[in-house]
């Protein structure tokens, strides 16, 4: 199995990537991280295989998480995100040891995703279409859930949306339920859950308390 962590400064990508990574048996997505200081933290906790870093991290960088853990250990495998194949910070990665960087392209009217890398003759090889390789259905399910969250739409929502789905498959409804678990802890507190009723006392003031839903007249409360 091959061991990943995840350090990307919106959180919601970042958990949204892990949901999606940990579908295929063969990666284990460890821990994930929102910043240079977790960057660091993680990698040396975790000694993972691979390290997928965003390429623009807050305030700093990743090349400077790259260059910190590259000097301490020249075999680490970093894979930077980045939405410019051409960007700066890629072709410093690449010159400072970077073992490849996933991009984001325009494919006619649709968005894929490339791996791209450079091989040991020095020649750039790209991988086009990653994202065709994921499972379609996971895939599109993916796509718009994300979209939702681009276009504004209240977190609360998106999760209700994702609840709701009709879907056949176990896996898959599995999936379902660890993307509304991830949501779920960026909904602010105090949002009122809408149609939720307490199991205990059957009030339907219900509100969201860090990830779970709380019921304010008997403070019962449910996570997952």
């Amino acid at each position: 199995m091959i061991n990943i962590i995840i350090v990307d400064d919106d959180k919601i990508i970042c958990d949204a990537i892990k949901q999606i990574i940990n579908q295929n048996e063969e990666y284990n997505v460890l821990d994930v991280g929102y910043s240079y200081e977790d960057a660091l933290r993680l990698y040396y906790e975790h000694k993972p295989d691979i390290t997928l870093l965003d390429i623009r991290l807050g305030d700093k960088t990743g090349i400077d998480v790259a260059t910190k853990i590259l000097s301490d250990y020249p075999g680490a495998k970093i894979i930077f995100l980045s939405t410019f194949s051409e960007d700066e910070y890629i072709l410093k990665a690449i010159n400072m040891g970077a073992k490849g960087y996933i991009i984001k392209n325009t494919d006619g009217e649709e968005t894929r995703y490339d791996f791209q890398y450079v091989n040991k003759r020095g020649y750039k090889t790209t991988m086009e279409g990653l994202s065709y390789k994921f499972n379609p259905v996971f895939w599109n399910y993916a796509k718009l859930i994300s979209g939702t969250l681009r276009h504004g739409m209240p977190i609360n929502n998106v999760v209700d949306l994702v609840t709701s789905l009709q879907l056949d498959n176990d896996t898959i409804n599995s999936w379902k339920a660890g993307v509304a678990r991830a949501l779920k802890k960026y909904i602010p507190d105090g949002t009122l859950a809408d149609l939720a009723v307490c199991g205990s006392c059957g009030s339907n003031e219900v509100v969201y308390q860090e990830g779970c839903l709380t019921c304010v007249a008997c403070g019962s409360s449910k996570c997952g």
